[in-house]
């Protein structure tokens, strides 16, 4: 059962799923990374998410290990998020030029075969400014963390 909301809405609907005993696989998009904070509740539960700290790929453990010494912590999906729009940004600008003409200049050069390569994964956008190519990663909750489910990456 796929519930779009935040993770406040989606533990509650977890939470009256799970008193009813309503067995069934349910899914939240990108509003529903937090409900990994209820171990009980949300043990299962697949999250689509643009960014998990249990991403292998080698660029995502090196932002995690970043952050982590950084700030103590492991970094939310909106950290990697921010990251990869500031990098792009301050290359938009470098190789650009500081203006909006040169920043959109940048940004509409940007194509399949050269797209900007974050974190969260590569990206170009389409003529209106729609980005291409941002993806999603499937996860599922296991004992409060938010793990890549096989093929989910």
């Amino acid at each position: 059962m796929f519930v779009a909301g935040t993770d406040a809405s989606g533990i509650a609907v977890l939470r009256e799923a799970r008193r009813e005993k309503l067995n069934v696989d349910f899914l939240g998009g990108d509003g529903w990374t937090g409900v990994a904070i209820d171990t009980a509740d949300a043990e299962g539960v697949y999250v689509a998410t643009p960014f998990t700290e249990t991403d292998t790929r080698p660029e995502v453990q090196k932002f995690v290990a970043a952050y982590r010494a950084r700030y103590g912590a492991t970094p939310p999906p909106d950290a990697a998020l921010a990251y990869d729009a500031t990098r792009l940004l301050a290359l938009a600008i470098a190789q650009g030029g500081a203006t909006r003409a040169g920043v959109q200049r940048y940004l509409a050069s940007l194509d399949a075969q050269h797209p900007f390569v974050g974190v969260v994964g590569s990206v170009h956008f389409a003529p209106n400014g729609d980005p291409i190519g941002k993806r999603l990663t499937i996860t599922r909750v296991h004992r409060g963390s938010l793990v890549v489910t096989q093929g989910g990456a």
